[in-house]
């Protein structure tokens, strides 16, 4: 054998091996990683009224304005209790809170609230 077919063997040797590895570890934390679910309902603002000095342009503008309150609102103590008992929920609102997203895309009205939790009922509720 020639010195070269050698060294092509070791680096084929090695790169089976690393592969190996990694499906190994890949499978690993597959297996022992908890599931996470995640429930995402989006809203888009609105404001109704019998318009406005500034007219349409006025209101989409002021709409826009205010979704990052919105926002903010779904992270309140208040909403947070009235969610834990319209929907009997069996969590701290610490752990609601901590499991809550709320974000919206830039210069839309529209807001996105989504939830993380182990199991598949807990993120839905």
């Amino acid at each position: 054998m020639t010195r070269s077919r050698t060294m092509h063997r070791r680096a084929a040797v090695l790169g089976l091996i690393g592969a190996g590895v990694g499906a190994l570890a890949g499978t690993a934390t597959v297996v022992w990683r908890q599931p996470t679910y995640a429930a995402t309902a989006s809203v888009m603002t609105s404001i109704e009224g019998e318009g406005s000095d500034e007219g349409a342009a006025g209101e989409v503008a002021y709409t826009m304005s205010r979704v990052p309150e919105y926002g903010a609102i779904a992270s309140t103590d208040n909403f947070l209790a009235r969610v834990i008992t319209d929907d009997r929920l069996l969590i701290s609102m610490q752990r609601l809170r901590a499991d809550l997203r709320v974000s919206s895309p830039k210069l839309t009205s529209i807001i996105t609230v989504s939830v993380q939790a182990p199991s598949a009922v807990e993120s839905a509720s």
